[in-house]
């Protein structure tokens, strides 16, 4: 019997889905440059053709797995964050929402730290045009939130870029720790740990 229209959307949404899954963790564990199509269709379990249906080219999967990335880390995770308070509680209530999610049992959620964040390194290799089409810079959010505090004085008088890239680091390396030891072994510390690093006494 012939599949539905309905049917077949629902199909296909979910192989799209399994692309996203399966490219996020290749994407996030390998980096962009070293992740071939051929990797990611064995990982889904599909044919080369199949997955450039979908998506015309390893570009355009990337650019899609980031914007997907971006929807699921805004309704899942930093949607809480009130970003009308001052620079020192928004910036500690962004930090407690990203070590939350490394702290659950979601692998995913592990991995879209990671590449999110990583993403200004990655996006490098990407053509001007992909760059320019990315949306969503965690770098760029947590670096206006910095300068505003160093601006206002509740940061340390320090360079913007330097204390945004201390921050990412350390939630970078944590999301790499979490990736590579798992949910049972990777030890997540409390925000006021990083906050110390950067707010003015």
């Amino acid at each position: 019997m012939p599949k539905t229209k309905e049917q077949c959307e629902k199909i296909k949404q979910e192989r799209i889905e399994q692309i996203y899954r399966e490219a996020l963790r290749l994407f996030a564990v390998k980096g962009y440059e070293a992740v071939t199509a051929d990797e990611i269709a064995n990982a889904v379990g599909c044919s080369h053709g199949l997955l450039f249906h979908y998506f015309a080219n390893k570009e355009d999967l990337f650019q899609a797995t980031v914007d997907n990335l971006a929807l699921k880390l805004d309704s899942e995770i930093t949607n809480n964050v009130n970003y009308e308070q001052s620079p020192k509680l928004v910036l500690q209530d962004l930090i407690d929402t990203y070590l939350s999610a490394l702290k659950s049992s979601r692998d995913d959620y592990a991995c879209a730290i990671y590449l999110l964040l990583n993403l200004w390194i990655q996006s490098k290799n990407l053509s001007k045009k992909k760059q320019m089409e990315m949306k969503y810079k965690v770098f760029d959010n947590i670096y206006d939130i910095v300068k505003k505090g160093v601006e206002e004085k509740e940061f340390i008088d320090s360079p913007p870029a330097d204390l945004t890239i201390t921050i990412t680091s350390i939630l970078k390396g944590l999301s790499y720790n979490r990736i590579n030891l798992g949910y049972n072994k990777c030890i997540i510390p409390k925000s006021m740990l990083i906050m110390r690093m950067v707010v003015n006494n």
